[in-house]
């Protein structure tokens, strides 16, 4: 197996492995601009992950460009214009990928949307259980949950309507509210 020997000129330049130089404009304009290059990427895509392997493709076509014809400078508005491109390729063949996975609705079987036996009895439950916490509570205390709960009153409503001052109607709601919750936990009706 015979290796491939490097040239004079390679050897000046510092290249000692006899593969064709890393284009220099490639480079340069990576070295200049790949920072501001790799924040809007990020900003683009939300990943930064992608963004890098957006630079690196990227990196590849200004090499693969500058084989093909000398370049002596890549300006930064045809970096952004082949990154642009580059996401477009991507989004594209993403699209490609995901076009068999399309399913129409009319195709789909739609899952029965009506509670189970089972699900209904423990709904049944926890209503007795709230139903024999509010019979727990004092009328007023009661009065005041049912309405802010159930008739969806506001508690300045509630206030002016039963004269019980606007904090005091507050107060009480949530302490019923906690005591209606206490008698879920007590038996066990939460998982």
């Amino acid at each position: 197996m015979s290796r491939k020997q490097p040239t004079p000129q390679a050897v000046r330049d510092g290249n000692l492995t006899g593969e064709p130089p890393e284009s220099k404009a490639a480079v340069l304009a990576m070295q200049r601009h790949s920072a501001s290059l790799r924040r809007f990427l990020i900003k683009v895509l939300n990943s930064e992950a992608d963004a890098d392997d957006v630079l690196q493709e990227m990196h590849l076509r200004l090499i693969r460009k500058e084989r093909r014809e000398p370049v002596a400078e890549f300006p930064r508005s045809y970096m952004l214009m082949t990154a642009t491109n580059i996401i477009r390729d991507r989004w594209r063949r993403q699209r490609v990928r995901q076009a068999g996975l399309h399913i129409p609705l009319d195709q789909l079987e739609h899952a029965d949307e009506r509670p189970t036996a089972d699900t209904t009895l423990i709904w049944r439950q926890g209503l007795q259980i709230v139903k024999s916490a509010l019979a727990e509570l004092k009328p007023a205390d009661r009065l005041i949950f049912l309405l802010h709960r159930v008739e969806g009153k506001t508690f300045r409503e509630i206030s002016e309507e039963t004269g019980i001052p606007l904090r005091t109607v507050q107060r009480r709601a949530s302490d019923a509210l906690s005591h209606c919750k206490a008698r879920l936990e007590q038996r066990k009706w939460f998982s």
